[in-house]
């Protein structure tokens, strides 16, 4: 809950800031600073009290945008940030954090269908500690390397998961694992785990 409510706080200060004799709902072609787009969707952010705040939409109706979270750093209570968006068509992949002193890290992992503007999720997951990268296939799965180096007392340990009808699969875990190396292609999952190439099937 408390995640959910300092999202939507995020997103109304936003809305707070926005001038007066803007009542009409940005336009999606125009508003923002663009993050990466196509001919079907376009993932901007907009700057409120000093940090990023993310939005998607679909061209097909621009009067219709999806808050995607928010990217800020307020030392000694929260960090919070957007992670690897991406696009296939109308399908938008991406990860949102956030993190409080002294508490894991909660994240979120979604697959999106943009066609109604806001947006239908076909994917989403949740779970602790960092997430490093987040893919996603053809088939709208997603492929995920995250760090929970907190849950395992090491210095540094990297867990890979895959994403499918929204369930967790775990696929790896290790210290040796390269926070770089995770890559999706067709059906097929890939990272490294020390010097061993590695791969497993994903949707």
């Amino acid at each position: 809950m408390a995640r959910k409510a300092t999202l939507l706080a995020t997103v109304v200060c936003f809305l707070a800031l926005a001038p007066a004799g803007s009542a009409r709902t940005p336009d999606c072609r125009t508003a923002g600073h663009t993050v990466l787009a196509n001919a079907k969707v376009r993932v901007y952010y907009v700057t409120a009290r000093g940090h990023h705040v993310y939005w998607a939409c679909a061209f097909r109706t621009p009067d219709r945008r999806r808050p995607l979270g928010s990217q800020q750093d307020v030392p000694n209570y929260i960090r919070t940030k957007v992670i690897h968006t991406q696009l296939r068509g109308r399908f938008l992949g991406y990860g949102s954090e956030i993190c409080y002193p002294g508490r894991p890290c909660e994240w979120d992992a979604y697959a999106i269908d943009m066609r109604e503007g806001r947006g239908t999720a076909v994917q989403k997951v949740t779970g602790h500690g960092e997430v490093r990268d987040v893919l996603m296939t053809r088939a709208r799965s997603l492929a995920l390397l995250t760090d929970v180096s907190e849950f395992v007392g090491k210095s540094k340990a990297y867990r890979i998961l895959k994403i499918e009808q929204n369930r967790k699969i775990p696929l790896d875990q290790g210290s040796e694992i390269d926070p770089r190396s995770l890559a999706v292609s067709r059906h097929r999952v890939y990272w490294m785990h020390g010097d061993e190439p590695r791969s497993a099937h994903i949707e």
